[in-house]
């Protein structure tokens, strides 16, 4: 460690912060192999050690290229290694922010459909559409008003001039009407 320190004084720093190639490959020839072992018992893979020690290095120069020094060439390890635990700690933030995922996730559902299932909604639209025909003038209206154009229940009351308790049988029978006409096709309306 002696000769590290040696070779690490206010010269080398200057040199850093000239960008000099010589000692950039000095400091990453010195630190990385440590730098590596420490960031592997914090992240949880080989490379994922490998990436933040390289992130560290490059932040480390980044520092130094800005103009920036330390107060001591000694303090030089320290503030590597400081470095590197700021940044394996955003990566074990980020990894348990955002988990990866899986490499076995089932595949996703197509939110489009198939084109059978496209033709079964087209199909059923018509059938719905006709069932409305056929049912009378009040039931198309209040059936249409609360399930297709979503209007509250009190502003169909009063255009039915009815209160809510027998609303609720007035859609009861519309809605028994609509089965009947529905089923005689072959469909079945949810309750």
């Amino acid at each position: 460690m002696s000769k590290t320190q040696s070779v690490f004084d206010t010269q080398y720093l200057i040199a850093l912060r000239l960008g000099r190639q010589d000692a950039e490959n000095l400091l990453y020839a010195t630190f990385h192999s440590k730098l590596k072992r420490v960031l592997r018992t914090r992240l949880h893979s080989s490379d994922a050690a490998e990436d933040a020690c390289q992130e560290t290095l490059l932040r480390v120069f980044t520092y130094f290229r800005s103009g920036k020094t330390l107060r001591s060439a000694a303090s030089l390890p320290r503030f590597i290694e400081s470095v590197g635990r700021n940044v394996a700690l955003e990566r074990v933030r980020t990894e348990a922010r955002h988990p990866p995922l899986p490499e076995t996730l089932p595949e996703t559902a197509d939110p489009a459909g198939t084109p059978e299932d496209s033709l079964l909604v087209q199909e059923r639209r018509r059938l719905i559409h006709g069932a409305l025909c056929t049912v009378s003038d009040a039931d198309r209206r209040l059936l249409r008003g609360l399930l297709l154009e979503e209007k509250r229940r009190d502003a169909v009351c009063a255009e039915f001039r009815v209160n809510r308790d027998y609303l609720r049988l007035l859609v009861f029978r519309a809605r028994a009407r609509c089965r009947q006409v529905l089923s005689s096709a072959g469909l079945t309306l949810r309750s």
